[in-house]
């Protein structure tokens, strides 16, 4: 008999070469070119279902817009939801500097002021932006003066603190306490806001010995000292530390490490102490302390659904003069209903994106991008019930056991059979 044309391991390449296509099918919007896109790209359901409409590579994003088609005798849509996309933290940086002022930057340009006030003070150091007010500390004097956003004076507008702080350096806010870092004193300690003439702790630490800057992570405290920032614990136990190249301040911005020198401010990860980024600071004089605020931004989004003809669109754009956001994710959740089985395309028309040139001459300038559509496959049986290679190789598995019955390999033929047993 003669041996089969394809081998078993022949087939069994031709089963992984379809699960790569397949991978590389649902992949493909990954690439560096912008887009917008239907997530899932395809889809066979049996049930009430999401996609997404997402997009990809997108820098500073400001605002988008889309038209989506589907069919109405197999599709009814029932609700369009925003995604979190143009709702990132922004993040602003505010730095107390020696000219007396305070200058706030985004992290977008952190060497480009956009407001910013004078403090009246004689070279203000640690600075700490808390709930819409601007605290600061003057080493000269040990005293926490307390600012509105715009520079006005709070109320009270500052706390003596000369009766326990020795070298006030640099401010921090660990939710409850404000934090001071202490360069002569070598600790931080810890004050109640509505006691702050009194200290309600203080923390050391090992090898401390000028710390200029104090913040916290929501689990633990750094604090930069003489070039090094260190992490530590509630009782002061060092945790990790790695050596930076600004220690006149430091913040968290729920990601990243901010940290100030005399003319520079730097970006560093927590973890092992990549530097990111440094930029020249704002102001004339000497950069003392940082702080930051990060908040969502604000976003205008509308949205129609014209269930009758077969479409619905939605919009959203950032409030504010603010920065756009940058990278990958979704702009609008979908939810949909089963009318009857059949096959419908998901198409996207009219789709816009616009960056904001925040540092430039602040226009809104178009993206162009790519744009993929989707299709949904309505039945009675859910897409894939044990998965994708699971499905697959069963099926590889039938249509295997098939091939060698047709070619003799597993059975015998009758008239082979019974001359045997004669």
């Amino acid at each position: 008999m003669r041996k089969p044309k394809y081998s078993f391991l022949s087939f069994l390449i031709l089963i992984l070469l379809t699960l790569v296509s397949y991978q590389l099918m649902t992949a493909f919007v990954s690439a560096a070119t912008p887009g917008m896109y239907v997530d899932p790209q395809s889809l066979t359901t049996s049930a009430s279902f999401t996609i997404d409409i997402n997009v990809t590579e997108v820098t500073d994003l400001y605002d988008w817009q889309f038209n989506l088609n589907y069919s109405t005798s197999i599709l009814t849509a029932t609700s369009i939801t925003e995604g979190p996309m143009l709702k990132q933290d922004v993040v602003a940086l505010y730095v107390s500097d020696s000219d007396d002022y305070v200058y706030k930057t985004y992290d977008a340009d952190p060497s480009s002021s956009v407001s910013s006030f004078d403090t009246g003070l004689a070279r203000p150091y640690g600075v700490e932006y808390v709930n819409g007010f601007i605290y600061i500390v003057t080493y000269n004097t040990d005293d926490l003066w307390n600012f509105t956003t715009a520079g006005a004076a709070g109320s009270p507008a500052v706390w003596d603190m000369s009766g326990y702080v020795n070298y006030a350096y640099g401010l921090g806010w660990n939710g409850t306490h404000f934090l001071i870092a202490d360069r002569g004193d070598k600790c931080v300690y810890f004050v109640d806001p509505s006691t702050p003439t009194v200290s309600a702790g203080s923390m050391t630490w090992t090898g401390a010995s000028a710390p200029e800057g104090v913040t916290f992570d929501g689990t633990y405290y750094w604090v930069s000292d003489s070039g090094t920032a260190y992490k530590l614990d509630g009782a002061g136990n060092i945790q990790s530390s790695f050596a930076i190249s600004g220690s006149n301040g430091i913040t968290f911005d729920g990601t990243y490490l901010w940290t100030c020198s005399d003319d520079t401010t730097y970006k560093y990860s927590t973890t092992g102490g990549a530097a990111l980024g440094s930029w020249s600071k704002p102001g004339t004089g000497s950069s003392e302390g940082l702080s930051v605020d990060a908040s969502p931004r604000t976003t205008n989004y509308f949205n129609s659904i014209s269930d009758a003809n077969g479409w619905l669109n939605a919009s959203s754009s950032i409030q504010g003069d603010v920065p756009g956001v940058t990278g990958n994710g979704t702009i609008a959740t979908i939810n949909f209903t089963i009318d009857s089985a059949g096959t419908t395309a998901l198409d996207l028309w009219g789709t816009t994106l616009e960056a904001y040139n925040f540092t430039g001459d602040k226009t809104l300038d178009r993206i162009s991008h790519v744009r993929y559509d989707g299709s949904v496959t309505t039945t009675g049986v859910p897409e894939f019930p044990l998965g994708v290679a699971t499905e697959i190789a069963l099926i590889g598995a039938v249509v295997y056991l098939w091939w060698r019955r047709r070619k003799g390999k597993l059975y015998k033929s009758p008239t082979h059979l019974s001359s045997t047993i004669r």
